[in-house]
C-alpha cells in the first residue's frame, strides 16, 4: 500500500476514535429519582384532577382518622381505597432509577390531554406537598411490581414512580365511596292457605 493510502487510513481510524469517544452517551438514568419525600407527616386532602381543560375535580379528606370523599358529594371512603392511599402516598414517592423519552408522553398517557393532575396536602399546609401528573400503571414482568408513569406540571421529563397510582386516581366517585351494607327485610312469601286461615274468625272450626 501507498505512504498516501497509509496516510488516510489512519486519517479515518483518528476520525473513528475521536467520534465515537466523544459522542455523548444516551441518557438512561434520571437526576433525581426522589419525587416526594413525606416526614411522617399524616396527608389530609388529595385531589384529583380528571384530563383536559374540562376535567372533573374529586376531592378526598381526612377527618378524624377517617377518609372522606368532599367533593362533588360527601360519603366516606371505601375501606380498601383508603388503605391503597395511605400505601402508596403516605412514605412518599419515589422514582425507578430510569429515563424514559419526553416524546413518548402521549404513550405513557402523561401528556396534559391525557394524564390526571394528582395533588397531596399534608396537616396544616395550604401549598400542595405534591403536584403531579399522572399517567398509565403498568405491572413490571420481571418483578411484578406495580409502576406509574407520571411527570411533574410544565416539565417533560418522565417518571416511572414506585407507586400503584394510575388507577387509583381515575376511580369513579361511586368507586370510591363506601357502600353501606343494607339491611333489607324481604317479606316471606305467605301461601294462601294460611292466608285463608288468618282470615277466618276464631270461633269458626277449621276444616
Amino acid at each position: 500500500m501507498k505512504r498516501p493510502s497509509w496516510i488516510a487510513l489512519g486519517v479515518l481510524v483518528a476520525l473513528g476514535v475521536l467520534f465515537f469517544g466523544i459522542r455523548p452517551k444516551p441518557v438512561t438514568t434520571v437526576d433525581s429519582p426522589r419525587l416526594f419525600v413525606n416526614d411522617d407527616v399524616a396527608l389530609s386532602r388529595i385531589e384529583f384532577t380528571g384530563a383536559g381543560a374540562q376535567g372533573a375535580r374529586t376531592v378526598l379528606e381526612k377527618r378524624d382518622g377517617i377518609w372522606w370523599v368532599a367533593e362533588p358529594v360527601e360519603a366516606p371512603v371505601n375501606k380498601r381505597v383508603a388503605a391503597q392511599i395511605e400505601a402508596q402516598l403516605f412514605h412518599g414517592i419515589y422514582a425507578d432509577d430510569l429515563a424514559v423519552a419526553a416524546n413518548r408522553a402521549e404513550h405513557f398517557e402523561v401528556s396534559d390531554d391525557r394524564a390526571v393532575m394528582l395533588a397531596v396536602f399534608t396537616q396544616r399546609a395550604d401549598q400542595p406537598a405534591l403536584e403531579l401528573l399522572v399517567g398509565r400503571e403498568i405491572t413490571v414482568e420481571q418483578t411484578g411490581a406495580r409502576r406509574t408513569y407520571v411527570r411533574r406540571p410544565g416539565k417533560p421529563t418522565i417518571f416511572r414512580a414506585q407507586a400503584a397510582i394510575g388507577e387509583l386516581v381515575r376511580l369513579s366517585v361511586d368507586a370510591l365511596q363506601e357502600r353501606p351494607v343494607a339491611d333489607e327485610v324481604h317479606e316471606l312469601e305467605v301461601p294462601d292457605e294460611l292466608e285463608e286461615l288468618e282470615e277466618q274468625p276464631e270461633d269458626q272450626p277449621t276444616p
